[in-house]
């Protein structure tokens, strides 16, 4: 059984406003030619789209916009994040295998003490370095006077554990960033798709409406072709 005109035209509009600039652009659309006009709120007024439906569309479309902002803006920061935990890593570990190549000599009469630094090999991957690094500046600094016979001092080796503290932390920090991110990115599709049925219902008031005025339905971003 074929599907009503109406039906039709509804599936054609879902079709096509597909994407977020598609729904903000078709939501801006019916927003710019109704507010101000009070002819054509009375008559969409008639078909079931009054004007208080119109202010409700400005507040959706300006939420839709914050919460794309919003995430957009938890995303630039993540990035950010990440960019300098990029770099910290690679200063970390550089220093942290200097460090290790150091205490092998300055170490090597006391091999109980050495193999609790847990420096027999270097872990593989990143963080498994910073964790082995972490441990390795703990134990380190419990007895760091051979360490300073090679010119390597106190100061030195607590910034080392300082840094590499720091830079785990900046790693929770990022997981923590991208959860938010990810709450962010959820809200904002919620938005534009409360954004999107409210378009949706508005252009299905607007083609009945005006069904007789393809110039004003093409004004409103809806295509006339499929209009009888």
């Amino acid at each position: 059984m074929p599907l009503p005109l109406f039906c039709v035209e509804l599936k054609n509009i879902s079709m096509k406003v597909k994407s977020n600039v598609e729904i903000l652009e078709a939501a801006a659309l019916i927003v710019d030619n109704v507010q101000n006009d009070p002819e054509l709120q009375k008559k969409l007024a008639a078909f079931g789209f009054p004007p208080k439906h119109i202010q409700e569309g400005i507040a959706l479309r300006q939420h839709a916009l914050m919460m794309q902002e919003t995430k957009d803006s938890h995303y630039n920061e993540k990035w950010a994040i990440s960019r300098q935990i990029n770099h910290d890593v690679e200063s970390v570990i550089g220093a942290f295998k200097n460090h290790v190549k150091l205490a092998r000599i300055g170490y090597w009469n006391e091999p109980v003490y050495l193999h609790g630094l847990k420096i027999k090999r270097f872990a593989k991957g990143n963080w498994p370095l910073i964790r082995q690094a972490q441990h390795f500046y703990t134990q380190l600094l419990l007895n760091p006077v051979p360490m300073e016979a090679l010119g390597i001092v106190l100061p030195v080796l607590e910034q080392a554990q300082a840094g590499v503290d720091a830079l785990l932390e900046t790693k929770r920090k990022r997981t923590r960033k991208k959860g938010v991110a990810q709450d962010s990115t959820r809200e904002k599709q919620k938005a534009f798709q409360e954004l999107k049925a409210w378009v949706v219902e508005c252009h299905k008031a607007i083609r009945f409406a005006f069904r007789d005025k393809p110039q004003l339905l093409e004004s409103f971003g809806i295509p006339v072709s499929s209009v009888k």
